[in-house]
């Protein structure tokens, strides 16, 4: 790492004041530490400022951390036009901060985009963020060939990455708050801010979402004040419990989802699906959503003016399929699945593993077909339920 610094002038004049003023263990340097080259080994960066309005570190350039970069409380790193902070698969970064003392990563300019932002590759275990603030980032993606994405903080999937998040403020981002690759790992995640991100707050997989919690709020002016979900295959040695979010935050569904294992829905959730997205429980998962008459769980298109998704489509025959106090609207926009099941519906029973379903005290309705289609050798145990606007009936065939 090549060390730098700004206002030599100034410095050469204030030797014979530095020299008498200091004991000859200190070394004063004024200005920023400039860092304009890679970091190849184990680096400390020390709160070397009193000032937390005044950098302590100046980055400038794509500076690359292939050793463990531990960040002290304080800290506070500006970063030059389109530069980025990236964490290899060989290194690491601890950035622990304090609620009296976070750490600060923005840009020399205060202007959304201004920097590109932090990558992390690296799939140890050790890598933490907690109580630091990201700002003004997102400006370019940090590496436009693995995962290509403008966000303040990107964790790739390539290890996967690993990262915990914890106390954090992403903000004024030109892109995401914070993109987590499919794949990658969330560790810990509590706590979080996100706020006057020119896109949605948070993107993850479906797997990821079940390491959120109720106490992050997605819902500071940005873009989408909500988490995004890409397409994704749950396919864990483990059941999830997909959490919901704190302030009735969405989560928006941008590909389809397919449950290969166990998923149950948190009281509260809702989720928003794209045109033409779905979500699939497969043979050997199954989907427990228990929502209350205060607290419904609510399934809807992101586009309300008319169906604008497919639907609910459940393969799995287990017995743990259930929805209680469940919303399930504006769906059936096309067939939910155009070789087992060719039928436009908001939820589907496919009879090719004779699929199972409890649904109760629900509300299915704004469909462009049936509310419930029930195929073959397929169960329904319904009850409670209200059905309405539902272009081809309440339950078919």
């Amino acid at each position: 790492m090549q060390l730098t610094t700004r206002f030599l002038p100034i410095f050469l004049l204030a030797l014979p004041f530095l020299w008498t003023s200091c004991s000859d263990d200190e070394t004063v340097i004024p200005g920023e530490f400039i860092i304009t080259e890679n970091i190849d080994d184990d680096r400390i960066l020390e709160d070397r400022v009193d000032n937390p309005n005044q950098p302590d570190y100046v980055i400038d350039g794509d500076i690359t951390v292939y050793g463990e970069l531990s960040i002290e409380p304080g800290v506070v790193i500006e970063f030059e036009a389109n530069s980025s902070l990236i964490i290899e698969v060989e290194g690491s970064i601890v950035a622990d901060g304090t609620t009296s003392k976070p750490i600060v990563m923005t840009g020399v300019a205060k202007t959304p985009g201004f920097w590109k932002g932090v990558l992390v590759y690296s799939p140890k275990i050790t890598n933490v963020l907690h109580n630091v603030t990201i700002s003004y980032a997102g400006g370019a993606a940090v590496s436009d060939i693995w995962f290509d994405i403008k966000a303040n903080l990107a964790v790739d999937a390539y290890s996967p990455a690993k990262i915990s998040l914890t106390n954090c403020t992403f903000s004024h981002s030109a892109g995401l708050g914070v993109a987590i690759d499919e794949n990658a790992i969330i560790q810990a995640f509590s706590n979080n801010t996100f706020s006057d991100n020119a896109d949605a707050a948070m993107r993850c997989d479906a797997v990821a979402i079940a390491e959120l919690d109720g106490g992050s709020s997605f819902t500071g002016s940005n873009g989408f004040n909500g988490v995004e979900i890409v397409k994704t295959f749950v396919d864990e040695q483990t059941d999830l419990t997909w959490p919901a979010l704190k302030d009735a935050a969405p989560y928006r569904v941008l590909g389809d989802i397919e449950l290969r294992s166990g998923v149950y829905v948190q009281e509260g959730a809702i989720f928003q699906f794209d045109p033409v997205r779905m979500l699939i429980v497969e043979v050997a998962g199954f989907f427990n959503a228990i929502g209350t008459a205060s607290k419904p769980i609510v399934f809807t298109g992101s586009v309300t003016s008319a169906p604008s998704w497919k639907g609910i489509l459940f393969f799995s025959p287990s017995i743990l399929n259930k929805m209680d106090h469940c919303e399930v609207a504006f769906a059936g926009s096309d067939p939910i699945n155009d070789i087992w099941l060719d039928f436009k519906t908001n939820i589907g029973l496919d009879d090719y593993a004779d699929a199972k379903l409890e649904l109760t005290n629900s509300i299915i309705r704004n469909g462009d077909g049936c509310g419930v289609y029930v195929d073959g050798g397929a169960t329904l145990t319904q009850s409670g339920n209200t059905f309405s606007n539902l272009a081809a009936g309440d339950i078919c065939p």
